[in-house]
């Protein structure tokens, strides 16, 4: 089934809420992330587990020389290893 942690998911929200905790502390469990890392990384790893080297992966466009990742990627990797 599609929906089989959707039960749990709600019942979890309900007891949030009948507990009386604040709408700012849900919002932020719900957006958390450990290790949060920008999009461009988070594209240099996929290119990286695809076996392309995202440095060398561009496309030339207005006379530059564009890559997915701009100058910002790096590959991360804790989530490889």
């Amino acid at each position: 089934r599609f929906w089989t942690h959707a039960s749990a998911y709600l019942d979890w929200v309900v007891r949030f809420f009948n507990d009386d905790r604040p709408i700012n502390d849900f919002l932020l469990l719900q957006l958390a992330a450990e290790n949060p890392v920008s999009v461009h990384d988070l594209h240099a790893t996929m290119l990286h587990l695809l076996g392309f080297d995202h440095e060398r992966l561009t496309f030339r466009y207005a006379g530059r020389d564009f890559r997915l990742t701009d100058v910002h990627g790096r590959v991360i990797r804790e989530i490889v290893a």
